[in-house]
């Protein structure tokens, strides 16, 4: 595990609990802000773990290391992976797309 990930890691840690803590003290009333904080508090403390858990098994099981390589690596899984990314883009588009003329039939802008 490189010190960058580790690093990145622990900071994703810390920040989840900062967020989660400051909605917990701060006293934001029933604003949106107040209902956010806490779950992206857990989201960054569960990512910054997975984070965690990820390179420590990356650094200690050389099989686990040796296929998460060939898994990064492969032109097959590049090619699907740039696919899917491909197709998503697309299907964004054009979801925001029909929304934004839907919107602007309703007059809700």
């Amino acid at each position: 595990m490189k010190n960058r990930d580790l690093v990145l890691s622990v900071i994703y840690i810390v920040l989840g609990i900062a967020l989660f803590v400051a909605s917990q003290v701060a006293d934001l009333g029933d604003s949106t802000i107040a209902q956010i904080l806490p779950g992206m508090g857990g989201a960054l403390i569960a990512i910054g773990a997975i984070r965690l858990y990820r390179g420590i098994r990356l650094e200690k099981d050389a099989a686990y290391r040796e296929n998460f390589e060939v898994e990064v690596h492969d032109e097959r899984n590049q090619w699907l992976r740039m696919k899917a990314w491909s197709w998503a883009g697309y299907l964004f588009v054009m979801i925001a797309a029909c929304a934004t003329l839907v919107f602007a039939i309703m007059d809700k802008k």
